[in-house]
């Protein structure tokens, strides 16, 4: 159950604008515990519920559970549902950002395929990637709490004007169109520009808020009134 319910957070947190599709420990469980915030009761009960069978486990503490596991055996198969790689037939990115399924996700193996997969089971050395990972958000000198405290009245606005909860495929084109019209490489491939790190963490904060607020919406639909685990 622990993986059904981490799949379900942790995908809807990686269809997000980095450099490498991704957070660190301390950006997934500020993802999750923002989305947990915006659940009505009944879907804050049913999770509580599922949580109970995994001993002193909640939201924040699970959320970066595939990032231990994913090279242990029997999960190597999880590490392509880190991400989706948008390729032209080529094989080249395609700058386009037009998901196609059987060519950017064969045999269901990336992100986009596997929250629907599992929100259905539920309601049954510092490179780029370092940077993004960690310190962008980390340059904001604030610990989770305060984080969380800041960033909550976004993701209730974000949900209050939300329209569709699983568009799954719109969310992953949108977040690799972001990786080329807000420049996040540097022209100089090691050497990051004075003010990098301030200068992208609104987009950052931006990409949480968005992230959390979908992860609330999941969580809502397959827990909330009306649903069934």
């Amino acid at each position: 159950m622990r993986f059904v319910i981490w799949m379900a957070l942790a995908c809807a947190g990686w269809l997000i604008a980095t450099p490498a599709q991704a957070w660190s420990a301390f950006g997934h469980r500020l993802v999750a515990l923002l989305a947990q915030d915006q659940l009505s009761d009944p879907a804050r009960a049913q999770l509580d519920a599922l949580l109970e069978q995994e001993p002193d486990a909640n939201i924040g503490t699970i959320a970066s559970w595939p990032d231990e596991i994913r090279a242990q055996p029997g999960y190597e198969h999880t590490g392509a549902f880190h991400y989706v790689n948008f390729k032209d037939r080529s094989g080249q990115k395609d700058r386009s950002c037009q998901y196609v399924a059987a060519r950017d996700c064969a045999g269901g193996a990336c992100v986009v395929a596997a929250l629907p997969q599992h929100h259905a089971e539920l309601s049954q050395g510092t490179n780029l990637h370092g940077v993004w990972d960690y310190h962008v958000l980390n340059s904001a000198g604030l610990k989770l709490k305060a984080y969380r405290k800041r960033l909550e009245p976004r993701v209730a606005a974000t949900l209050a004007a939300a329209t569709d909860a699983t568009n799954v495929v719109d969310w992953a084109e949108a977040s690799c169109a972001l990786l080329d019209s807000e420049n996040l490489y540097p022209k100089r491939p090691g050497n990051l520009p004075e003010g990098y790190l301030e200068q992208k963490r609104p987009l950052a904060e931006a990409q949480i808020v968005a992230a959390a607020a979908r992860l609330a919406l999941i969580l809502e639909k397959a827990l909330g009134p009306g649903e069934k685990i």
